[in-house]
């Protein structure tokens, strides 16, 4: 039955002979029917020929590689040498590198996605656009124009400086994300930050459509919020045409909502109030956005970073359930740590896993019910929920840690004790292993077992930093806080012993519950 659901006919043709030789006349039931089991195989065999399945993940197209944040791409790749890279102009949104924000200020900001050749990249004003194997503008405007970052802008063609900028300091970095749908790119773009009453000035984002296909980034519409104390607090989720988004708005009470439109006509389907807090800001202080959705069992999850996760019905916008817990917010003249991921919720076997900004652990809840199943603090705190397969959720923060699905016990850590050898940046899984940067490295580790497979000194070979990673075929992208670096088979593949040469650390420490 594996067999067939993989669509491997030929091994499940072998199978099936050994069952009926070794069988052949036991009766059972199977798949809803009642008789002789080898018979019944035969049938199910020859109805699934004319069987389609959902499409698997091939390429990241947005934040998680898919709806339900929780993709694994279909295969490991040997990283080669670099291939080209670019660098980002300076984010005005970026916290201040003095005070308490401090700790952001090296924050990793940018989530690129991927359609076909091209790689796709944004910030809070533009968009951009390169030809994933060269590194060359997708579309310049002039092909004989030198290649630079601006030439590489798909949206807005011209460029405005950005004015009226906040003067308060932000609570923490902006998050940029991108989802490509049925060939257009959707994307937030404006002032990323929902910005206090003292400030007595208004709110300023937007969602804007473009047509990858066939209008080279050719704007098919923008959706403002609908009030000036609003904000969309992230790109949107595209699933069945129908696109939804999280709106912040309020003075000085902060109003979460869900707003749903039509994805070609950008039509407001249905809106939803979710929760309503007042945050604990210090005075002056804005609230930066960076909240997505994730879709599974006709709903879409939200983790509002306010003290709820909240499921609700895809179509209609009914509440399911709102599952509340307390928050646990810095101590007093701490500084805070810095949280480089976006606390997406993940779905997956009916079950939604939570890594909420405010609370240090994963809590995985019934995706009916919101029933709690079970929670897990890890030291350090989790930034990112990498996806689960085989049973194993995998997480990463300071260490990367491999859970069980079902229970939550820790079944494996990859870490080091050295800061300089924490987690940097979002890694994320591939046929049977996960790729999770630090700062100097690189590693490729088992997902089942924890066990190293490489190690990729992308600082000692090529001066480069680790930073969010995305595989695209046999590309590796690694975006930096002002960079984008490419790896890439045509220029070379590298020897393992040179993968595992010249580090300045000592080994990680590698942990495994066998249990």
């Amino acid at each position: 039955m594996c067999s067939i659901v993989e669509g491997d006919f030929d091994r499940s043709s072998r199978e099936r002979n050994a069952f009926r030789r070794m069988y052949p006349k036991v009766i059972g039931q199977v798949a809803g029917k009642s008789g002789n089991l080898a018979d019944l195989l035969d049938q199910i065999d020859r109805q699934a020929q004319s069987w389609s399945f959902p499409p698997r993940d091939r390429a990241v197209t947005t934040f998680g590689v898919n709806a339900c944040r929780n993709g694994v791409l279909p295969s490991e790749i040997d990283v080669g040498a670099l291939r080209w890279a670019v660098d980002l102009p300076a984010d005005p949104f970026m916290p201040s590198s003095t005070g308490a924000a401090a700790a952001s200020r090296d924050a990793l900001t940018t989530f690129p996605v991927v359609h076909g050749d091209l790689l796709l990249a944004s910030n809070s004003d533009q968009v951009w656009a390169w030809n994933l194997r060269t590194g060359k503008p997708a579309w310049p405007a002039d092909p004989a124009a030198k290649h630079n970052l601006q030439n590489a802008v798909i949206y807005p063609t011209i460029k405005a400086a950005v004015s009226n900028l906040p003067t308060a300091p932000f609570e923490a970095a902006p998050r940029y994300t991108l989802t490509v749908n049925a060939g257009r790119l959707f994307a937030r773009l404006g002032d990323p930050t929902l910005h206090p009453r003292e400030e007595l000035r208004d709110n300023a984002s937007f969602l804007v459509c473009l047509d990858l296909e066939r209008g080279e980034g050719k704007l098919v519409w923008k959706l403002d919020a609908d009030s000036p104390d609003a904000i969309f607090a992230g790109t949107p989720l595209v699933v069945d045409g129908k696109a939804y988004a999280v709106v912040r708005k309020g003075r000085p009470q902060m109003l979460t909502e869900v707003v749903c439109f039509d994805a070609e006509t950008k039509q407001r389907r249905w809106e939803r109030s979710v929760c309503a807090t007042v945050p604990n800001l210090g005075q002056g202080e804005g609230s930066s956005g960076g909240q997505l959705l994730t879709s599974g069992d006709n709903a879409v999850f939200l983790s509002t970073g306010d003290g709820a996760v909240a499921a609700l019905e895809a179509d209609g916008g009914a509440i399911r359930w709102v599952v509340t817990y307390e928050s646990s917010p810095a101590d007093a003249g701490a500084a805070p740590r810095a949280r480089s991921g976006i606390a997406a919720c993940l779905f997956s076997d009916n079950k939604v896993f939570v890594a909420p900004r405010d609370a240090d652990g994963i809590m995985a809840l019934e995706s009916d019910s919101g029933s709690t199943l079970w929670q897990r603090s890890l030291p350090g705190g989790i930034d990112h929920l990498l996806g689960a397969k085989n049973g194993v959720l995998v997480a990463s923060g300071d260490g990367l840690w491999g859970l069980a699905l079902a229970t939550g016990r820790v079944q494996w850590h990859v870490g080091y004790n050295d800061p300089l050898g924490f987690g940097y940046g979002r890694g994320i899984l591939a046929g049977n292993v996960v790729y999770w940067p630090t700062r100097e490295e690189i590693f490729v580790v088992d997902q089942a077992t924890g066990a190293i497979r490489r190690r990729i000194p992308v600082s000692a070979r090529d001066g480069e930093k680790g930073g969010n990673l995305l595989l695209a075929g046999d590309f590796l992208v690694v975006v930096q806080p002002r960079r984008i670096a490419v790896y890439g088979p045509e220029a070379g593949y590298l020897q393992r012993s040179q993968e595992l040469s010249a580090h300045r650390l000592a080994p990680p420490t590698v942990t495994w519950n066998a249990k």
